[in-house]
C-alpha cells in the first residue's frame, strides 16, 4: 500500500512539472495597440476568448493595426506600463 502510494505521488509531480513547463500558446486574432507615454504598445485579441496579450519586445515586428495574425508565443516576464493583457513573447508570426 505504502509503494502505490508513493508511486502516485511521484506520477502526480511529474505530470506538475511538465504542465507548468510548457508555457507555450498557438494565438489567432488582430492586432491592435495603445499608445502610452510615446510609445506604441502593441497586443493581440485572440479571436476565440477576446482576450488581449500584450507582445513584449514588439519592435523587431513590424505590425500593423487590424492585422490579421496567428502566432506561437511564450509567456513574457518584466513590466510594462502599458497592461493590456498577459504578457508574452513572440516565438514565430503567420500573417494572415
Amino acid at each position: 500500500m505504502k509503494k502505490l502510494k508513493l508511486i502516485s505521488v511521484t506520477l502526480f509531480t511529474l505530470m506538475s512539472i511538465s504542465a507548468c513547463g510548457n508555457d507555450e500558446r498557438e494565438i489567432t486574432g488582430t492586432m491592435h495597440y495603445i499608445e502610452q507615454m510615446g510609445t506604441k504598445c502593441w497586443y493581440i485579441t485572440d479571436t476565440k476568448t477576446n482576450y488581449n496579450f500584450e507582445v513584449l519586445r514588439s519592435e523587431n515586428y513590424n505590425f500593423h493595426e487590424g492585422q490579421k495574425v496567428r502566432i506561437k508565443a511564450a509567456k513574457g516576464s518584466g513590466t510594462t506600463f502599458c497592461k493590456v493583457g498577459e504578457k508574452i513573447s513572440l516565438l514565430s508570426l503567420k500573417l494572415l
